[in-house]
């Protein structure tokens, strides 16, 4: 799913995914999921389709504001959301000013690494977090009172999620910039591997998880032609995520 256009302060996008708060996670659980199960067009051609209800058996992917949402839902909805895929997160103060969320969290996504440094403060959520930031992401060399330096943002967010003790993976990336399709083709493969195996909740996933159960991947977007010769050379020693039949297939080490 994407949301086109600007992203920033007072625009529609950036409420949507910039907003601290589990808004964005209640519209995906409450309202895009059911619209998919029950879609006619889906049941007629998938009549097995279905969606797993383990929070550890679906994962978010994002990069720019599409990274700070997808950290924001695990954040705020662990019940439903628990592997996050953050690339060039925008763990910055672009939150509304005059959003309801404000009072709460004045500097947006800043609050999670500084400020208030929730990652530090709160208590620790069942998650499993990949982050990166390139070297010349935006605003790199903006002072930190701007709270607009997405190179500072990410760094801090690598120390503060270690520092926590999560199950995390950082990248930085050198000679490289926001978002940069470069550093997707030569680390997407690795990350989605990373994403599903070791612990953090694996075990947990294979062991809740019933032998009829879905196990489905919820992510920013699958597959697709241009990513398909990364996702065919998934190592078979380790766990391959296929899409077939519209189901993701688990197959383990």
């Amino acid at each position: 799913m994407q949301n086109v256009g600007n992203d920033g302060k007072n625009s529609q996008r950036g409420l949507e995914y910039d907003t601290m708060s589990d808004r964005l996670a209640r519209f995906i659980h409450d309202e895009v999921l059911p619209a998919v199960l029950s879609n006619a067009e889906i049941r007629a051609a998938h009549p097995k389709f279905a969606l797993t209800e383990n929070p550890w058996g679906r994962a978010v992917m994002g990069c720019s504001s599409g990274g700070a949402a997808a950290l924001t839902m695990g954040w705020f909805r662990p019940d439903w959301f628990r592997r996050i895929i953050a690339y060039s997160g925008t763990f910055v103060d672009q939150q509304d000013e005059d959003a309801p969320e404000e009072s709460r969290f004045p500097l947006g996504a800043w609050e999670y690494h500084s400020g208030m440094k929730l990652f530090e403060t709160s208590e620790f959520k069942p998650l499993r977090i990949f982050t990166h930031v390139s070297e010349n992401d935006i605003r790199a060399n903006d002072p930190e009172e701007t709270y607009h330096n997405w190179v500072m943002a990410g760094v801090r967010t690598n120390v503060a999620l270690d520092q926590k003790g999560y199950h995390h993976r950082y990248l930085f990336s050198k000679k490289s910039g926001h978002c940069d399709k470069r550093v997707f083709e030569h680390t997407l493969t690795d990350t989605l591997v990373w994403l599903w195996l070791g612990s953090g909740g694996m075990d947990r996933f294979d062991c809740e998880l019933k032998p009829t159960e879905p196990r489905f991947a919820i992510l920013a977007f699958f597959c697709c032609d241009q990513l398909r010769p990364a996702c065919s050379s998934l190592p078979t020693r380790h766990a391959a995520l296929v899409l077939r039949d519209a189901r993701w297939l688990h197959r383990c080490r």
